[in-house]
């Protein structure tokens, strides 16, 4: 017989449920001013526009983040003067700007990480197959690695994990995604 939660438990999972569902509604309620308004569309074709502009001249790395930077603030700060942001908490702001950064990524992530389209992904596909075939015949020991430096080798578990590192959007997504792997066992 199962016992039944006290009180303060049912409180505490209750509260809980509710953060949750407010964070999800949140996001929901900012996918939907993004989806309806131009602002992500803006986006798309002003990194679009710069790209091509740039292509020759080259644009420097800081200035490309200074820019994306610049217009996922304006964007949040148009998605915040919505009047349905009235009264809400600063979780709520804080999920609502975190929303918006992962929209902004998610818009543009295909477009700046495989900027000649399909031949990178192909690209990075044959590297990957390359790498898991190499690694299935190789070990620390087979390559001739000391004892006392084996524990430096690349952990089976954490190379697992970090193929999922391009469903990771965000750079703040990708830092703790890496922290949490640098942990791992």
């Amino acid at each position: 017989m199962k016992c039944p939660l006290s009180p303060f438990r049912q409180i505490k999972q209750t509260r809980e449920e509710w953060w949750w569902c407010g964070r999800a509604a949140g996001a929901a309620r900012v996918l939907e001013l993004l989806e309806r308004g131009p602002a992500l569309r803006r986006l798309a074709r002003h990194h679009h526009h710069y790209s091509h502009a740039h292509a020759h001249g080259g644009e420097l790395m800081d200035e490309k983040a200074t820019r994306l930077t610049a217009s996922i603030k304006a964007i949040t700060a148009e998605v915040k003067a919505d009047p349905s942001w009235e009264g809400a908490s600063a979780t709520l702001l804080e999920s609502v700007e975190l929303t918006v950064e992962r929209a902004a990524f998610a818009r543009l992530y295909l477009h700046v990480l495989f900027p000649n389209g399909d031949g990178d992904i192909a690209r990075d596909q044959v590297l990957s197959e390359h790498i898991r075939r190499v690694s299935s015949v190789t070990s620390a020991r087979s390559v001739g690695i000391g004892a006392a430096h084996r524990w430096a080798a690349p952990y089976p578990r954490a190379q697992r994990h970090l193929r999922h590192l391009p469903v990771y959007r965000t750079p703040r997504d990708k830092a703790a995604c890496h922290s949490e792997k640098m942990n791992s066992d």
